[in-house]
């Protein structure tokens, strides 16, 4: 009974330390230029996404408090023009951890138009120490073909490939409006939320391990026939040179803790 007094008082003092949430990672885009102590760009040498190669530099730029991620239909590469699109994947340059509670993720995005054929995504991803055929991945992706909707997946120590993904209609507006995009991720599952509106929860496929934060924009091949447009055709020259993409305004990225060890403690000791 003494040490139940003893706890309950504690946690009187403690539980506002206890309950609230740690920020691991923000950015508003409100500089003039990308911080690289926050981001990097994935490059994926001699790697190809749908019709799309990534960019080894220059970083995306930012404009009016937004980064612009873009992917063009002029790909500069030697051996590339013309055949394949140059898309941006832009990653943290630290690892998110499950390690509290849960981690929550705020982001504020649109793209900048519904020119069929472009995919933006927003999302959590990395493979697995033990395997690079393996990894985990939380995704929410843009699909200009389908305007209407949004996208979500998620991977837990599976191939890459089509995955576990659903769709959710928006209450308002469409992919070109701004909107909140919400991962609120546990380690027995996640939930999307957009603008603060419940779309989705998976319990069967939770990833496990750290992942990095990733903006991406692609445009995809005919094997993902809902998002292809057959008529998209990257350029052949510069001057033909078409750029499409994701526009972020903001991130945010909390961290909470987990109450169960205390709760637990509190009835053992009933």
């Amino acid at each position: 009974m003494r040490y139940i007094i003893w706890l309950s008082a504690y946690l009187v003092v403690s539980w506002p330390a206890f309950t609230s949430a740690e920020m691991l990672f923000s950015d508003d885009f409100n500089q003039d230029a990308v911080d690289t102590d926050k981001w990097h760009l994935s490059f994926w040498e001699g790697g190809i996404l749908g019709t799309t190669t990534f960019k080894e530099s220059p970083l995306p730029e930012i404009k009016d408090g937004n980064i612009i991620i873009t992917v063009e239909s002029y790909n500069p590469e030697d051996g590339f023009s013309g055949d394949y699109f140059y898309g941006t994947d832009l990653k943290t340059v630290k690892l998110i951890p499950l390690t509290r509670g849960y981690v929550h993720i705020k982001v504020r995005a649109k793209m900048d138009s519904a020119i069929p054929g472009i995919v933006g995504g927003i999302f959590l991803f990395a493979f697995r120490p033990e395997s690079m055929m393996l990894h985990d991945e939380i995704d929410f992706e843009f699909v200009t073909s389908k305007p209407d909707l949004i996208m979500t997946n998620s991977y837990s120590n599976e191939p890459l490939g089509a995955g576990h993904p659903q769709v959710a209609f928006y209450e308002s507006g469409t992919i070109t409006d701004y909107h909140v995009y919400e991962i609120k991720w546990e380690t027995d599952k996640v939930s999307w939320f957009v603008d603060g509106n419940l779309i989705r929860v998976e319990t069967k496929h939770v990833p496990a391990i750290p992942m990095e934060m990733h903006f991406n924009a692609w445009v995809p091949d005919s094997e993902w026939e809902q998002a292809y447009n057959p008529e998209l055709h990257p350029a052949a020259t510069a001057d033909s040179n078409q750029i499409f993409g994701m526009i972020v305004d903001s991130i945010e990225i909390r961290t909470t803790p987990n109450l169960a060890p205390i709760l637990y403690l509190l009835l053992e000791k009933r």
